[in-house]
Parts: C-alpha cells; structure tokens; sequence
C-alpha cells in the first residue's frame, strides 16, 4: 500500500469516527439503566435507546438546543444531567402548572392531578411554591420509594434535557 493510500484510508477512518461521536452526542444513544427508580417500565441492567432529537437539534459542543422543535409532555421519560451523572425520570409537571403543598396526613405535593409524598424536608422546600417556574418541569421516578427526583433536588430545567427515552423490547 502506497503512502498515498495510506492517507485516503485513515482520511476514511477518521471521517467515519467524526461521524459516529456526532451521531453519538447529537443523534441516538444506547445506554444501560442503572438502579430501580424507573421500575417498573424501566429495569436495572436493561438496555435504552435515547433520542436526542426528540426535542430538537441539542448543540455537541455545549448544554442547550441549537433548535428547538418540541416540548417535553407530560408522562414522557426524559434523560438529564444531575450531579455529574445523567438520570432517567418521567416528567410529571410543565412550567406553569400548577402545584399544591400539604401537611395534612403526611407531607404530600399534587401536580398535574397527582399527589407526591414528601419528606419534612422536601416539604419545607416546596411548601411556598404555587407553580413550576418557567422553563423547568417537575420529574419523578415510577418507583416513587426508591427515586432520588424533583422532590430531592427541585425542579429540572427545560435545556437539561438530552432526548427522549425509549424501551427496547426484550427478546
């Protein structure tokens, strides 16, 4: 193989490496669930596809959208940066909706029509509030006794999100 060769081959290489980390950060991702905060839907070990571009063109190169052509709704599985790790929780509450606060019978918030339970803690920090803030959504995990969510760590905003996830069927 001549050093022109060579060069054209590892041109070819290294344009599909290119195209394959772009595809990887702004695309499509197959990640690995870790824990049972999503469970039932979603179990420990089980394999996920993340669409990137559910919610737009996300920027490879810094947090946020380049383009943004969708909201997250209510009831869609979102993945999102927390503490230097990405979580995956369903989004139960847009900016704007409402949000009620109660001690009665134990500490509990209601959002979108469903009812939360709270620590004291979590109490003290939501019990103020009337409505998500603008640009953030209120994400929980179906194994409500086992997530660490919005109830812990507050409201999540709108440009953290990274895709959409999506279950792969099991074989």
């Amino acid at each position: 193989m001549g050093i022109n060769n060579l060069i054209r081959e590892v041109g070819r290489i290294s344009a599909f490496v290119v195209f394959l980390v772009l595809l990887k950060t702004s695309v499509i991702d197959f990640m690995v669930v870790s824990g049972v905060s999503m469970s039932p839907y979603l179990s420990d070990g089980e394999l996920i596809l993340v669409n990137k571009t559910a919610y737009g063109i996300l920027n490879p190169f810094s947090d946020g959208y380049i383009v943004r052509c969708r909201g997250v709704e209510p009831g869609d599985v979102v993945i999102y940066p927390m503490n230097g790790r990405y979580v995956v929780k369903r989004c139960r509450g847009l900016e704007g909706e409402r949000v009620e606060v109660s001690s009665e019978n134990g500490y509990s918030l209601k959002v979108n029509g469903e009812s939360f339970p709270l620590s004291e803690t979590e109490y003290r920090h939501y019990k103020d509030v009337k409505a998500v803030p603008e640009n953030m959504f209120f994400a929980v995990g179906d194994n409500i006794s086992y997530s660490v969510d919005s109830r812990d760590y507050g409201f999540v905003s709108l440009e953290n999100v990274r895709g959409k996830v999506f279950k792969l069927k099991k074989r």
